[in-house]
This record gives structure tokens, sequence and C-alpha cells, in this order.
């Protein structure tokens, strides 16, 4: 039997993008391995959660301190992940854990601090790495937090063979220490209710952060395109981010306000209405780890053109794959797609097909299969956590070391 201790910054309802859902699925996965006993700490949690079968704590934090955002990172915001520590390292842990099993760079702090007191393995689960959300923009103190993390972890788990290479390349770690174990999708979502393409309203559809990582400015201007092709187009721009009103701008700059829509963040299932109204969806993204939504998309029964960059289009052999920076190629498939009806109900049946193999059932067991090899390794002497695991701007905070725990 594993006992996992397994760290998320966030969980539906109240989650920021692909983080939440991903870590949510794994558990719910997990939920059908009879050997693996887990249990749940995140920073803030508002009793909305589903448990999927784990033991859920809540750090205490207050739900303004989850708020976080890698692209300009500051002081307070190095702090919450810092608080997350403090708080994590004061909850009871009955019966100590075989593995803690951290999510990103926001847990890291808390997976080494948590570490000196129950001594045991760490698999850091790195969704995606700071190099992939912000580009040029990149923030040596995550960066730092994240390299140090990985060097200190047993194990390092990805979502895509990109961004493996990435790890290796950029951050100098072990291939061998590195491994690759694909996201899953809800099979709740793959309803047969699906209303047919040429039912659907005229729609073109983003999904995501707003950001420079997402390639908005990619949508935007493959919409213009798009736009002096068909007069009855529409885009709707779903997500929250730091480059939502300089989208906005380009739009009205470009005439096309009146034919876009920018809803906000969307939860999931207002996400999958979106998605089944919609004709084309579209991931024009500049760094994509895997892509989640994309396999939303599919779900959806919508046609999907996902970004070449793109950890998804790894394993989705039959979705259409694109060069972002190609525009004049983008819009060319795009008008293709939106306008042979044959074509996109062929993307979508074969993609369809595909993702049936991809279910979070299938990503639990090969984690499962993980911890049990982590827990049956030997326990390397226990490092004492020091600010060196702090970005030298950020003051390390005081852990209290006296919190008792106690066997089952």
């Amino acid at each position: 039997m594993n006992k996992v201790l397994m760290l998320v910054w966030e969980l539906p309802p109240n989650i920021s993008g692909g983080l939440g859902i991903a870590c949510d699925g794994i558990l719910s996965g997990l939920a059908s391995q009879a050997n693996v006993i887990t249990t749940v700490i995140a920073p803030s949690l508002s009793g909305l959660e589903e448990a999927h079968g784990a033991r859920l704590f809540d750090a205490g934090l207050s739900a303004d301190q989850v708020e976080i955002s890698s692209y300009s990172i500051s002081f307070g915001q190095m702090h919450k992940v810092q608080e997350f520590a403090r708080k994590a390292m004061n909850i009871e842990l009955y019966g100590g854990a075989d593995v803690i099993h951290a999510h990103d760079w926001l847990t890291i702090p808390a997976a080494l601090a948590l570490r000196n007191r129950i001594n045991c393995p760490i698999l850091l689960h790195l969704h995606s790495t700071e190099f992939e959300r912000a580009g040029p923009g990149a923030s040596d103190d995550i960066v730092q937090l994240e390299l140090e993390g990985m060097k200190a972890a047993d194990l390092v788990v990805t979502v895509s063979e990109r961004t493996r290479s990435t790890i290796v390349r950029k951050y100098g770690i072990a291939p061998d220490k590195v491994k690759v174990v694909y996201n899953g999708i809800s099979k709740f979502k793959q309803t047969k209710k699906l209303m047919l393409l040429k039912e659907r309203e005229n729609i073109v559809t983003f999904v995501g952060r707003i950001t420079y990582q997402k390639g908005p400015i990619n949508f935007i201007n493959i919409a213009e395109q798009l736009a002096l092709r068909d007069k009855n187009i529409r885009f709707v721009m779903a997500g929250d981010g730091d480059m939502i009103e300089q989208c906005r701008k380009i739009t009205r700059k470009l005439g096309l306000s009146e034919r876009f829509s920018f809803p906000g963040f969307l939860d999931h299932n207002e996400v999958h209405k979106l998605l089944m109204h919609s004709k084309l969806f579209i991931m024009p993204s500049i760094y994509e780890p895997f892509g989640l939504v994309a396999l939303e998309a599919i779900a959806a029964g919508v046609p999907a053109m996902i970004s070449k960059t793109s950890g998804v289009a790894e394993i989705i052999k039959s979705l259409i794959a694109f060069d972002p920076r190609n525009i004049n190629s983008a819009t060319r498939i795009a008008s293709e797609i939106l306008n042979d009806s044959e074509l996109a109900m062929s993307v979508v049946k074969k993609a369809t097909a595909e993702i049936e193999h991809f279910d979070w059932i299938k990503v639990a067991s090969e984690i499962g299969q993980l911890y049990s090899e982590l827990s049956k390794s030997p326990r390397k002497a226990i490092t004492v956590y020091k600010t060196d695991f702090i970005p030298k701007n950020v003051s390390a905070v005081e852990h209290d070391f006296s919190t008792r725990y106690v066997e089952i």
C-alpha cells in the first residue's frame, strides 16, 4: 500500500487554468488504484471540491492569497508560495507518507519542507516550465526554484516529450530522471449527444490564458484573414491574462471588435458549452507543454487545429497541427475546415477514436507504478531545508518543526 501526500495549488471549481483540471483528473484516476491512499494539501479549499476518495486538507491561505501569476513575479507572490510551505508544515500527518507528489513550482518549497519532516521520496510533476510559460519574460526566481526542486526530487514527471526535452536541455537534469506521463480526459465529457457541425453557429474559438505562451496575437491575426473571407464568421477568446486588454485594443484597431467576444474566464461546464456551439477550435500556442483543452474540444465534437509546439500533437496524430508563426498557412487550413463539412467531420471522427485511449485511469495507473518504484527505493539522508531553495531576493520563512504526527 502506497501512502501518497499530494501537494496542489488549486482544484476545481476554483481554478485559473489547466493545472487544477489535471490535478483533479489524476485524483479521479487514483481512486481506482486499490493500493494507493492519497492525502491532498491545498493552499485554500472552498468546500466544493470533489475528493475522489482522498483526504483533503486546507492549509489556511485566503482565496486572494492563492491568486498568482508567474508572468509578473514579485516579492508578494513568492511569499504566497512560501506561506503555503509554512502552513503545510503545520498540518498533522497521521501515518506519514511513502511518496510526496508535488505539482509545479508553486508547491516545491512545501514539498522540500515536508520531506525534512517525513523523509520520503519526492515525485515532482511539472505540467509546464517557466521557459514555456513566459518565453523571453521568464522569471529568474521561478527558474531557480524549478531547478532546485528538480535537483532535490527523486523523480521528475512531465506531460510531454517536448517539456522533457526542455528540462534536460535548459535545466541540465539527467534524462533518466525525467519521465513522461501524458494527460487524460474525463469520460463524462465524451457525451454522445453532440450538436451536428452544420447546426452550430459560425464561431471560431480560442480557450486559454490570454498570455504570451498561448499565442493570442496569432489567433487574432488568423481571425483577421478569416474575417475577410467570410463576413458572417465570429470569434470568441475565452480566458483571462495579462494580454487581454492588448488583444481588445488590437481587435478595435482592426475594426473587428463587433465580431470578437471576450467572455473572460469560463468554468469547466461553460467551456464545454462554448465548444459545443463552435465550428472550429484553434490552439495557436507559441509554447504548449500539453494542451488539455484540445482534448476537451475533441470531446465536444469540434474540429481542432493545434500548434505543432503542443504536447498533445505527440499523441493525437489525427488532429491538424500547424506552425503558429505561419499565419497564411494557418488561415488556409482553417478556411478549408470551415467550408468543407466532410473534412471537418473526418477530423472529429478520427480524433474522437484516438482520445478513447487517454483517460485518467490510465494516467493514474502509470503514476501508481512510479509511486511503487519510489517507495521501494532506499531512503536518502535528510537534507535540511535551507534558504538555498528560496530565490535570493525573497526572505525565507521560519518553519515550525515542532508539529507532532503519529502513526495510524
